[in-house]
């Protein structure tokens, strides 16, 4: 896709897009404004452990970080948010999550709750029962721990005694023993003593280092920054809720549109008549300000717009006809009456060496605007000075009559069973236009419609009307819906498809063509009718350019 293309898909599905994001947007709005607001709080607390010895070192401080990690769990067990709830009278509805702060002695307790003052009172009340019972189970494993040093210092105390009283005694008494053995012993016992002493220091010392860790123990976990009530509800983020469901909204309906354009296959601008058919298209044609489905329905009345070019259903024309309903819009300055003498123009072009006296207008299926394109191609032709004579060959519905204001009661049926069909004299009927004739349908409708058109006598008809006019066009029925077309196809110069845009699927353009292509006159093009064109027309500018500068360079 270019980007044009792109830009074309947005027109088309503005209201897609729009009802995506409006839709999205809107609910998510509604549903996040009729949610509970819920607000947060933090309470940060410090790990100092290191505060436990008397010369921390750098183990210490990795010490604390992993200690950070586990309080952060240890802080979340239900004994303390039990306590917590006890002491508060709470029976729950809040959440707790903690967050460590990277690469520092910090951690947070965030309570969750839909009351601001209650979030940060939980706060507090989590870090101050924490602290506590972190604090008693330190006090209770450290007096543990110096029962069990006393215990041995106790002991050691006895083995120093005892080793002390040996000596002693080895040096006073006089029990008969050798002098250089009770000097061996005394030196042997002197040498334990010693140990002593060093292992009772080194006891002693612990034990200390123990009696200064319990009496900070509650300093290990402290409150560093106490939660404060916020004002600013977390949950629902209502603005930045409603964007993001509008964006995806939006988005969603654009892969939607997307979607719809990527199976759409319907013929709707030249380059897919290109595609579907190959055929050339003559003219693109828009919806016409007065009419509804290719047919006007009231009054339009502009400036520079003359009886004969406008008629309403009901007023009379110059020859005393009921007047049907309008047909042309011929104001030099309209882009709707310019799009048929571009047709006009394309088509001689295309004509330009194989002249082309009898033009047969068809659709693929009813109701697409054909007799109306026929009558308009009419009038602009007419407007050239040429003689033409419209002929209403779909004797199945004929429509020309209303369209002209002319009497259908003697027509091409009444000449097809008439003794000379070269006498046209009083069947042809006038318009306002002076080089405009209209052979209407006649009456009574035949009951065999293909094989009257098929007849040697349709064959007669048509020589005599090309030697009545300059160009004779032929209003045929659909051509998928009955064979018609196809066997009046035969007695034309040529045929002219007419396509209702963003009907009709290709395949139904492309079967259309087959039927059109058989034996008899060529298929010359297609007209676009009823397209909406955007940016006011650009597309036709720059259609008819580029179709015009193809065909004067390269005739046909």
């Amino acid at each position: 896709m270019e980007l044009r293309q792109y830009w074309g898909v947005i027109r088309r599905w503005y209201w897609l897009l729009a009802l995506g994001l409006i839709l999205a947007g809107g609910t998510s709005f509604a549903v996040n404004r009729s949610t509970t607001p819920i607000y947060a709080a933090t309470a940060t607390l410090m790990v100092n452990q290191s505060q436990s010895v008397a010369n921390p070192v750098y183990t210490d401080v990795i010490l604390n970080q992993q200690l950070v990690k586990t309080y952060s769990e240890l802080i979340k067990s239900p004994p303390v948010l039990d306590e917590v709830n006890e002491q508060l009278g709470l029976g729950g509805g809040y959440q707790v999550s903690v967050s460590p702060i990277r690469d520092t002695q910090l951690f947070g307790v965030t309570v969750r709750s839909s009351n601001p003052d209650q979030a940060a009172a939980i706060a507090n009340k989590i870090a101050e029962v924490f602290i506590a019972q972190t604090g008693q189970n330190q006090k209770g494993q450290i007096a543990a721990i110096r029962q069990d040093l006393r215990k041995q210092i106790s002991s050691m105390q006895d083995q120093i005694d005892t080793a002390s009283a040996r000596i002693i005694s080895l040096a006073t008494e006089n029990d008969g023993v050798p002098r250089e053995v009770r000097a061996a012993e005394q030196a042997r016992l002197q040498g334990m003593l010693s140990q002593y002493q060093v292992v009772f220091a080194q006891l002693s010392r612990s034990e200390q280092d123990l009696a200064l860790a319990e009496s900070r123990a509650d300093e290990g976990v402290r409150l560093a920054i106490p939660s404060r009530p916020s004002r600013s509800p977390v949950e629902p983020r209502v603005m930045a809720n409603t964007l993001l469901a509008a964006v995806i909204g939006l988005t969603l309906a654009a892969g939607l549109a997307l979607l719809m354009e990527y199976l759409d296959d319907t013929v709707k601008t030249a380059e897919d008549v290109d595609h579907a058919v190959a055929l050339p298209t003559f003219g693109i044609v828009g919806v016409a300000p007065f009419s509804q489905n290719g047919v006007a329905v009231g009054p339009h009345r502009k400036r520079g717009i003359g009886l004969g070019v406008l008629l309403r259903r009901g007023e009379r024309s110059p020859n005393g006809k009921a007047g049907g309903t309008s047909i042309v819009a011929a104001d030099p300055k309209s882009a709707f009456g310019e799009a048929y003498r571009m047709l006009r123009t394309n088509l001689q072009f295309a004509t330009l060496n194989r002249p082309c006296k009898t033009l047969m207008v068809s659709s693929a299926g009813p109701a697409e605007g054909k007799s109306f394109t026929l009558a308009n191609l009419a009038v602009v032709l007419a407007h050239t000075g040429q003689r033409v004579i419209v002929v209403d060959s779909d004797v199945r519905r004929p429509s020309l009559h209303r369209v002209f204001g002319v009497s259908a009661e003697n027509g091409l049926t009444n000449l097809l069973i008439a003794d000379d069909p070269r006498d046209l004299g009083s069947y042809l009927q006038p318009t306002e236009h002076v080089a405009l004739r209209v052979l209407p349908s006649g009456r009574p409708l035949p009951p065999n419609p293909t094989e009257l058109l098929g007849s040697p006598q349709m064959g007669r008809v048509v020589a005599a009307l090309k030697e009545e006019a300059d160009i004779v066009l032929f209003d045929s029925p659909p051509a998928l819906s009955v064979a018609d077309a196809a066997i009046l196809s035969a007695h034309v110069d040529g045929v002219l498809l007419i396509v209702d845009a963003g009907r009709n699927r290709s395949q139904v353009v492309a079967r259309a063509k087959e039927v059109l292509s058989g034996p008899g006159a060529p298929l010359l093009g297609v007209v676009l009718n009823r397209f909406k064109a955007p940016h006011d027309g650009y597309y036709y500018q720059y259609y008819y350019y580029n179709y015009g500068y193809k065909y004067s360079r390269r005739p046909e």
